[in-house]
Order: structure tokens, then sequence, then C-alpha cells
């Protein structure tokens, strides 16, 4: 957590982690609630550094346990509860990128020259989500089993058909979409992949809960 803190790494706005729970495979999984990634407060590269080390946190998981593979659950619903822990969002408010400070202030060039080069400014949360895709296709290309999308939403999907693009065909593949509206499958269709005890009870599970971002 001190590294998803706004008093030690402030902007960081995480709103996924390791979920401490597994698969019908006995293969862990990480877990995110979308609506905590408060854009208005997000600093860009404090964000995908956050980021990419709870991906190498599970990667390393999965190789100290031989597991082959992780999955990610991402919840884009609503969230009624404000976050505490290091995202700040939560559904009915409005947080406007154009309103961040850290933006304003030149953010997207706070990094070190290498990093810029390499993955240029990070101007918007799209940027952010094109470097971070980059990274895992470089370092993680085949760490996910499966990434299942839960009670998504037209404004998801859109920007999917955009950093879609920026993946490769066997990681576009990986995406399964569940209780997103018309055409795709009920929450229940989460127990194919895990148990109901694996599963929080805000997802059809039991035995824990999410508890908001208590779950970071």
């Amino acid at each position: 957590r001190p590294l998803f803190s706004d008093e030690s790494n402030p902007g960081s706005e995480m709103y996924f982690a390791q979920s401490g729970h597994e698969d019908r495979d006995g293969r862990p999984y990480v877990i995110g609630r979308m609506h905590y990634a408060n854009a208005s407060n997000m600093h860009p590269w404090r964000h995908l550094r956050a980021g990419v080390f709870v991906i190498e946190r599970i990667a390393v998981e999965v190789m100290r346990g031989k597991f082959g593979y992780a999955s990610y659950i991402l919840d884009i619903g609503e969230v009624p509860i404000q976050g505490t822990v290091s995202g700040t969002g939560c559904s009915g408010r409005k947080f406007k990128e154009t309103d961040n400070p850290y933006y304003k202030r030149g953010a997207a060039r706070e990094a070190p020259q290498h990093l810029i080069d390499k993955f240029g400014e990070l101007t918007s949360g799209l940027y952010i989500t094109k470097a971070a895709i980059a990274i895992a296709n470089s370092h993680y290309p085949e760490l996910m089993t499966r990434v299942i999308v839960l009670r998504s939403n037209w404004l998801f999907g859109a920007a999917f058909r955009i950093f879609s693009m920026w993946m490769h065909k066997r990681s576009r593949d990986k995406f399964m979409f569940v209780q997103g509206g018309w055409g795709t499958p009920p929450m229940e269709a989460l127990k194919q992949w895990y148990s109901q005890e694996e599963l929080p009870e805000e997802f059809g599970g039991a035995g824990w809960r999410l508890d908001g971002d208590g779950f970071i």
C-alpha cells in the first residue's frame, strides 16, 4: 500500500490489486474497480508505476507458484462508496481530466528522459493505457489467461476499440465481457472460472467482500 497511498505516492489513483484468491485451476487473479480511478487527481507516471508494480507482483507469484498464468476481473460498474486507499473516485460524481492539476503543471513529462523517449509524453489516460500495454506486451506477454470485464458500458466499449488495436490478437482474444448489457452473459457466468468461495460477494460470491476499495 505505501506505493498506492496519496501520502507517499500522490496521484497514483490505483484501482486494481491482487485479490488474494484463486480461480478453479488454483491460479491467482487480480481484481479491479475502474470507477475508483479519479481522472482529475491522477499523476500519469505515478499511476503507471503503481500499475506495473501490481503486475510485477502477480507475475512473481505466478512464477514462484509455477501456476503458469493469472487472470484479471475488471469491474467497470458503479461504486457508491468513495475510495479511501488510493483511488479517490466513485460513482455519481464527475471527474474531468481537464481539471487535473498534474497535467496543468506538465506532469506528462515528469519522468526520466529515456522513458519519455520510449513511451512519449503521457498527456491523457489513453496514453497511460498505451504505455501500460506496451510494457505488458514486452515484459508480461502471456501472464493473463483471461481478462473478464464486468458491467461494461458504451464509453469503455469505445475506448476498448481504440486501445485493443495496440494489443496482439492473442491478447485481444483473452478479453471476455460479462453482464455488460445486450449479448453478454450474466454475472453468474463468473462461476465457470471461479468458485463461489473465491469470488467477492459483490460479484455473486460468498465469504469475503471488496469493501469499496478495501481490497487494495
